[in-house]
């Protein structure tokens, strides 16, 4: 398998040992390697994969940050290859890589004909991506709170989408009692729990066999309804769920619920928005600074504010004060309407169905993202007394 296309990164702090690799890829005639001389340093590269195919990390310098370097580039880029190389072969340290998500351990001095076997391996995996770009976009809806209407929004947002006639898919990320099954109505045979599962052996056929179909057309993965039903997804896992899913379908919406970040830096790393939904009271306005600060500090996503349940007749805190609060303008507020909410949620009719100022704020959201033009809030009827 040829290895000259392949693009290289070597990170290690000891100079001696990174130059002594890049002369050994050099004697398999790759490409000249992207040297890296702190493990910080990955922090320049970008998201996906369009900087390197494989990674070559020194283990022995400080295994514990190598570690988790090895986790974040894996997680990022799941069809990439990571291989890590130390002076002795430690089964408990080679048992750690593997879990982290390390393809390849290499042993010093490099023995060639190990490396090219091993850089071979990881041509073919490059070869089996080629053509295989990711082009779904990933639309993520963050609660700054329980309780502040995240999954009734995103269901809702992907329900529309599904009618504005975007291919689109909905994932629910509560670890347990997840709710989007509920006020769809639906009766879903696997759940969350499943896919984390099979994580390990899944691929798009057993994906689609799990994913759930609401007579409106929209595909689901339900979070499971039992208590402590998962774990958190780990190595890479939701990175490998969610470029499958991109490969299928043009949005995927994410209802996080409100512990985005217990995903980590890889799922910020892959989403194109995060919709951070609050309410006005000084918790949910409190911990939305918090988010918002923290995602524009680290995620390159675009972050959109949406206010829900204002009432613009009797604010207890006026729009300029919140986006002054939050640190943020507010991109969409949703008015208040609790009857409307209530009914929807106890007959499992999606908002968006209806016809309210709630489902037109929900439709130009999912317009907007579709490119389409925003449609206008019908006028008020004069009532003229004679």
């Amino acid at each position: 398998m040829p290895t000259r296309n392949l693009n290289i990164l070597v990170i290690g702090p000891d100079k001696e040992r990174r130059q002594e690799i890049v002369a050994e890829l050099l004697h398999h005639r790759v490409a000249a390697p992207i040297e890296l001389e702190a493990y910080s340093q990955i922090r320049n590269l970008a998201a996906g994969a369009k900087d390197w195919n494989v990674a070559l990390l020194d283990l022995d310098s400080d295994p514990d940050l190598c570690l988790a370097v090895v986790q974040t580039l894996s997680s990022r880029n799941p069809m990439g290859t990571v291989m890590v190389y130390a002076k002795h072969r430690d089964p408990e340290l080679l048992m750690r890589c593997m879990r982290a998500g390390a393809r390849e351990y290499l042993t010093l001095p490099i023995d060639h004909r190990l490396l090219q076997e091993a850089l071979s391996r990881a041509a073919a995996r490059r070869t089996e991506s080629a053509g295989l770009e990711n082009t779904g976009k990933i639309l993520v809806f963050l609660g700054s709170k329980g309780g502040v209407g995240v999954s009734t929004i995103a269901t809702n947002f992907a329900v529309v989408l599904n009618q504005e006639g975007a291919s689109a898919f909905l994932l629910d990320l509560n670890l347990e009692l997840g709710e989007t099954s509920l006020l769809l109505g639906v009766n879903p045979q696997f759940t969350l729990a499943d896919v984390l599962e099979n994580a390990r052996r899944l691929d798009r056929e057993l994906l689609e066999g799990m994913i759930t179909r609401h007579d409106s057309g929209l595909a689901l993965i339900p979070g499971p309804d039992a208590v402590g039903a998962v774990q958190a997804f780990e190595n890479g896992d939701l990175s490998r769920l969610l470029g499958l899913l991109q490969d299928q379908f043009s949005f995927i919406v994410v209802d996080a619920g409100h512990g985005l970040l217990r995903n980590g830096q890889a799922f910020l790393d892959m989403a194109d928005t995060v919709y951070v939904v609050t309410q006005a009271d000084v918790p949910a306005l409190r911990n939305a600074q918090r988010y918002v600060k923290h995602l524009q500090r680290v995620a390159g996503a675009k972050v959109r504010l949406v206010l829900n349940r204002y009432d613009v007749r009797k604010p207890e805190i006026d729009e300029d004060h919140i986006a002054k609060a939050v640190g943020a303008p507010v991109d969409w507020r949703l008015p208040s309407d609790y009857q409307l909410v209530r009914r929807s949620h106890n007959t499992a009719a999606p908002l968006a169905l209806a016809d309210s100022p709630i489902s037109l704020v929900i439709r130009n959201m999912a317009r907007e993202v579709c490119g389409k033009p925003l449609q206008p809030a019908p006028k008020r009827r004069l009532r003229f007394l004679g």
